[in-house]
């Protein structure tokens, strides 16, 4: 993300991030500041992105309901609309369908190239 944050704009990121320990509506963790979810939280506050999910995302069966399920952006503009559907299959995360805004009217000319620790594989079995 830092990387990231650095080189792009107009940056979105989605994903489940797995963090239920995190309390986006008000930037807050009661874990360590050593475990994970803090490291996170205080990277995406570092780098400012905005989290623009406002509900939970995952719902599995015997377990409280919780927003792992994220949408991180530089620029909260860029977001015009997020929906949570129902999730597809057997998921307990409910789909996510963002509406995105630009006033750009072409797209700019430029490449990105990951750096070498991270385009690099970690597991080279195949399944």
């Amino acid at each position: 993300l830092r990387y990231a944050n650095h080189n792009l704009t107009n940056l979105i990121v989605t994903g489940d991030f797995n963090h239920p320990e995190i309390d986006w509506v008000n930037s807050h963790t009661t874990v360590s500041e050593n475990h994970k979810a803090s490291k996170f939280l205080f990277l995406t506050n570092e780098c400012k992105y905005h989290q623009m999910i406002e509900n939970p995302t995952h719902y599995k069966p015997n377990c409280r309901p919780s927003l792992i399920d994220l949408v991180l952006a530089k620029d909260p503009d860029l977001i015009g609309k997020i929906k949570l559907t129902a999730p597809l299959g057997k998921s307990h995360h409910s789909s996510i369908i963002i509406k995105t805004t630009s006033n750009q009217t072409s797209t700019p000319e430029h490449s990105y190239e990951a750096p070498k620790n991270l385009a690099t594989p970690t597991n080279d079995k195949t399944y």
